[in-house]
């Protein structure tokens, strides 16, 4: 039956190129991560003002919208690493393409998934800084003022 079915053939990255896609995308991902434990950190900083009634209701969306990309990202990964090591059928020499054919369609699938999740991250980072920017002022002006 395979023998009856027709190939287009389409321009696309090659192998080597798709390898240092999912390298860079493993890298970019693990810095996120590395973010993500910042920014928990950032906002146990400020504990005590995101949960006063002005912040809390933003506090809660924040950190509702941290929890979700930080096992976004986490899924990823994996997912990333896991097509990394699929791309050798790229790579050996052999013409099995229905295999190529579904490594191709899974880079492209998770080129459009990074893209998505680096919009996410970077809004979820505006409001971050945002939040805990209004909240530092507070602080300086709470100081300034004095009891």
């Amino acid at each position: 039956m395979a023998a009856n079915k027709n190939y287009i053939m389409r321009e696309w990255k090659s192998g080597a190129e798709m390898h240092e896609d999912a390298n860079q995308w493993i890298s970019e991902l693990e810095f996120i991560t590395s973010e993500h434990h910042f920014f928990e950190d950032l906002l146990a900083k400020y504990f005590l003002r995101l949960s006063e009634e002005d912040h809390y209701g933003q506090g809660k969306q924040l950190v509702k919208e941290l929890v979700g990309n930080r096992e976004k990202n986490h899924e990823l990964l994996e997912e990333v690493t896991k097509h990394n090591n699929h791309l050798i059928v790229l790579l050996d020499g052999k013409n099995e393409f229905d295999k190529e054919d579904r490594v191709k369609e899974e880079h492209r699938t998770l080129e459009e998934q990074m893209q998505q999740h680096y919009l996410r991250f970077r809004e979820l980072k505006t409001h971050t800084f945002d939040l805990v920017g209004s909240i530092i002022k507070e602080i300086r002006r709470d100081h300034l003022l004095g009891p």
